[in-house]
């Protein structure tokens, strides 16, 4: 499958990848995420550590993908749960804070 070659490799791009829908990463496997032009020299890089999920997604025709940390997701498919019951979810009590930071890099 394409995803057998995303650790320290990459997905190659195409028109259809994202069909189906975006590719979730859960357990906080994706770190760095990048993209890089067609010579292999480095595009754009991001640098997420600490974050439990990572999307890719692009819509369909679009001339762009999207590279996304995220602290939470979209539900599983047929999840018919609370909301407070919902894996990865996240809460604040009042006047709490929650912050997370990630850096964009682009070209090498």
């Amino acid at each position: 499958s394409d995803l057998s070659a995303v650790k320290n490799k990459g997905i190659q791009l195409r028109k259809d990848l994202f069909d189906l829908d975006a590719l979730v990463f859960d357990g906080g496997q994706i770190r760095q995420a990048g993209i890089v032009m067609p010579d292999g020299s480095d595009y754009l890089t991001l640098l997420c550590d600490g974050f439990p999920n990572f999307g890719i997604w692009a819509a369909p025709g679009a001339p762009f993908v999207c590279l996304e940390p995220w602290c939470g997701r979209c539900d599983n498919f047929g999840y018919e749960g609370e909301l407070q019951d919902k894996p990865g979810i996240n809460s604040l009590n009042v006047d709490e804070t929650f912050k997370k930071v990630y850096s964009i890099v682009i070209g090498g």
